[in-house]
């Protein structure tokens, strides 16, 4: 069901305000098309007044000839405008459709996908959708027209011939057509693989600093070489298999061709044709042959750009559970009861987590690597759901949820910033409305005033390339503070930062009033971790401490242990 719906969608789309443009070239097409074939007619009389030795024959024909060109080319001159306009617009509905439903989908379902597989719908999906799909609305109905137009003019100088080739040239097309399967799956087959290998590299490129880092520069080029191998071995086998199609149509199309050639001139020595319709009807041939040679790979690409559209519907369709519909909001508490979650079969990742969070106080969640702590955060944000136990925003369930209604009263500072390459002000306010003042008291709360004075009408880079660490990390804050959300998560921001900027910037999240703080942190110094409401404790998944600073020091529990070991 998806999988259809998906096609009529995608496949409207791309129609769009298109369709006036889309019905003139077409028109236009056939109409050069049919004139393309009609230059044998002019080719035969030409040939006539040479035989006939007829001088005024001649120049009818030549005069006739350049009116024709002249039309034919003024036309052709219009169709290379009207098909660019209309596979730019079709191209660009496609875009700008499919970006659209990629930010609509939630954080639970855009992660059922890779990047990469995201980043392949705008690169390499683009060309079989115009090469084989777009390209094919006009190519293919011309083939027809070139078949028909043809024909009729075989017809018009020897009716039996005709009748007699169309017989000779069904065998071949249908042997092509068969063997098209063949190449629309192998066209798939390296979509599919031009998708994988464009995830790679982008986790490649990612990671390079962690790569080189490591010095798993040999290990991580030996990898590339097996992925960029199987994607060249399946171009490889798609260009054979049209190579073989190539082929088999080319060997064909001319024994029937040949033979037209010898049976008309057989028939021209009988006089039973005259010498210069031998040459026309040859001509006039390769116009039958030609959409017989080539339709079958041109429908197979046809069809596989239009599955690559449907795939592209799949892959930004947006799942939402029917129960998921309610407006949330967060007048009291958090709460966490009995919540286990794992990411496969083997030790939970949380393991009967039940805690309350209440309005308006902070928590830090501490703990070793891997207890569970930045899981935990995205279970909050609803970014799994596959878990036992219930999350509850108030007295609603995360469950019953929409969760846009979450987005909007949650704001999340991870560890890596992510930052458009542009100003400071479009950064912050992620190109939304904000009031001047807003913006300037985001900013001054953010310790980030002396830097956007000096840098805020600069562009920040790729990725933020022109600010520092800390720079970037007190610009999330502002990008979080200018909303005033109620919720705020905060995932190891601090971690690659001096001792100075931490300070700085867990007192400005520690400062909100009216916002309920979850703050991951590896960092338990003694000041920032004193002036949190609550301190979580987890170990393997499970919550095994809770309370203030001075609390969990007299236990000198785990939490000690790890205050003492940082010291």
């Amino acid at each position: 069901m998806i999988k259809k719906r998906t096609k009529i969608t995608y496949t409207k789309t791309l129609f769009e305000n298109n369709r006036g443009i889309l019905a003139m070239a077409l028109i236009v097409r056939v109409i050069t098309e049919i004139c393309f074939v009609l230059v044998a007619y002019f080719m035969q009389q030409i040939l006539k007044a040479g035989t006939e030795k007829d001088l005024d024959l001649l120049l009818l024909t030549v005069r006739n000839m350049a009116f024709f060109f002249a039309f034919t080319g003024t036309f052709i001159l219009v169709r290379v405008y009207l098909e660019s306009a209309f596979q730019k617009r079709a191209l660009q509905n496609y875009k700008e459709h499919t970006m659209s439903s990629i930010l609509k989908k939630n954080i639970r379902g855009f992660f059922h996908h890779r990047t990469g597989e995201y980043i392949s719908t705008f690169t390499n999906d683009l060309n079989p959708i115009e090469a084989g799909y777009l390209n094919g609305i006009f190519v293919i109905p011309v083939r027809f027209v070139h078949l028909f137009t043809a024909l009729a003019m075989m017809a018009y100088y020897n009716g039996s011939f005709t009748i007699l080739m169309v017989a000779l040239t069904i065998i071949p097309f249908f042997i092509s057509v068969l063997a098209s399967r063949k190449l629309a799956a192998k066209e798939m087959a390296l979509s599919a693989s031009n998708r994988n290998f464009v995830a790679y590299m982008k986790d490649l490129f990612s990671g390079f600093t962690v790569i080189k880092s490591f010095q798993a520069e040999e290990n991580v080029h030996q990898i590339f070489l097996e992925e960029n191998r199987e994607l060249e071995s399946t171009r490889y086998q798609r260009n054979l298999t049209k190579g073989r199609l190539g082929l088999m149509s080319f060997i064909s199309s001319e024994l029937v061709q040949t033979f037209a050639f010898l049976y008309s001139a057989y028939l021209a020595i009988q006089g039973k044709m005259e010498a210069s319709a031998v040459i026309v009807f040859v001509q006039l041939m390769s116009y039958v042959l030609g959409p017989l040679q080539d339709l079958p790979t041109e429908v197979a690409a046809f069809h596989a750009g239009r599955e690559i559209i449907g795939r592209a519907e799949g892959l930004t369709h947006r799942e939402e559970d029917p129960l998921a519909i309610k407006e949330m909001t967060h007048e009291s508490s958090i709460k966490v009861r009995n919540l286990c979650f794992s990411y496969g079969p083997g030790v939970q990742t949380l393991d009967h987590i039940t805690h309350t969070f209440e309005k308006g106080k902070s928590y830090a969640l501490v703990g070793p690597s891997g207890s569970g702590k930045s899981t935990l955060l995205k279970m909050l944000l609803g970014t799994f759901d596959a878990y036992e136990g219930e999350i509850l925003y108030d007295s609603l369930s995360l469950r019953e949820i929409s969760l846009d209604s979450l987005y909007h009263h949650v704001s999340l500072i991870e560890q890596n910033v992510f930052v458009f390459d542009t100003n400071m002000e479009n950064n912050i306010t992620l190109f939304q409305p904000f009031e001047e003042e807003d913006i300037q008291v985001s900013v001054s709360r953010a310790n980030l005033k002396e830097v956007f004075e000096a840098k805020g009408s600069e562009s920040c880079g790729e990725n933020g390339s022109n600010l520092s660490g800390g720079e970037k990390q007190r610009l999330s804050i502002a990008r979080a503070l200018i909303r005033q959300s109620s919720i705020l998560f905060v995932d190891e921001a601090t971690a690659a930062l001096d001792q100075d900027t931490t300070r700085k910037i867990m007192d400005t999240i520690l400062s909100l009033k009216n916002t309920t703080r979850i703050v991951i942190s590896h960092n338990l110094d003694g000041d920032i971790m004193n002036k949190f409401d609550q301190i979580l404790v987890l170990k393997e998944g499970k919550l095994v401490e809770t309370g203030t600073y001075t609390e969990l020091m007299e236990e000198k529990g785990l939490f000690y242990s790890m205050v003492q070991v940082e010291m």
